[in-house]
């Protein structure tokens, strides 16, 4: 049997997505999986599902993937929401070797208006952070706690090594920094506080976002295949 732009594997030619979306809705519910709202996962997925019934029907073409999410109605920012909640099942998948790729990988990203926060996928995430652990340390943490602890830019700018405590699994945003002008503490998730382990132990003192962080940002999305076009 050929293989359909190497996305379904051989060993799983009737795959139906109906079911592996209920596993993966199931791993959300007992958070044995990162991912966005639930809600949202379970109207995304379902819309997913209804129109690619069988991988061996239509899921398994990269191309046909990138038409449906760019014909999807909604804003670009729905679009974009669209592809990281499908890009969770496929990440789902593709670990449990069920297909070979991450096609929404290939697929393109919405330009959204303006200059709103950028939405990754599960998997861009990882690779993004993964590239800031091998070319740019210093940056790790600035983009884990961005990705995890829900902290807004201006609040990150201003963190201090100081208020990041590791061992206690929490981060101190003082009144002074946070914009509703309250002292907040916010818990580091057990995912968070994995990748801020990675951050050497020489350089958890004085401000969390170091300097030359423009030209070390770009490096990193390069590493990870992310960068912004010009």
């Amino acid at each position: 049997m050929q293989k359909s732009n190497a996305v379904i594997t051989q060993e799983n030619p009737h795959l139906k997505w109906s079911s592996c979306v209920a596993s993966v809705r199931k791993c959300t519910r007992d958070k044995q999986l990162v991912s966005v709202g639930s809600t949202d996962l379970k109207f995304r997925l379902a819309a997913f599902s209804r129109y690619f019934a069988q991988p061996t029907d239509r899921g398994n073409h990269v191309e046909e993937l990138d038409n449906w999410l760019r014909a999807l109605p909604g804003s670009p920012k729905s679009g974009a929401n669209f592809r990281a909640n499908i890009s969770v099942l496929f990440g789902y998948a593709m670990r449990r070797r069920m297909i070979d790729t991450n096609p929404i990988l290939h697929t393109g990203r919405p330009t959204l208006p303006g200059n709103p926060p950028e939405i990754f996928t599960v998997d861009e995430l990882r690779a993004l952070l993964e590239a800031a652990a091998a070319q740019a340390p210093d940056v790790l943490p600035v983009l884990a706690i961005g990705a995890f602890a829900g902290l807004r830019d201006a609040e990150i700018k201003r963190l201090d090594w100081s208020e990041v405590d590791l061992a206690r699994g929490f981060i101190e945003v003082k009144a002074a920094k946070a914009k509703s002008a309250r002292r907040r503490i916010v818990p580091i998730q057990t995912n968070l506080a994995a990748w801020l382990s990675q951050a050497p132990i020489g350089l958890r003192h004085g401000r969390l976002v170091p300097k030359g962080v423009p030209s070390k940002l770009a490096r990193v999305r390069k590493a990870a295949g992310l960068a912004l076009a010009e």
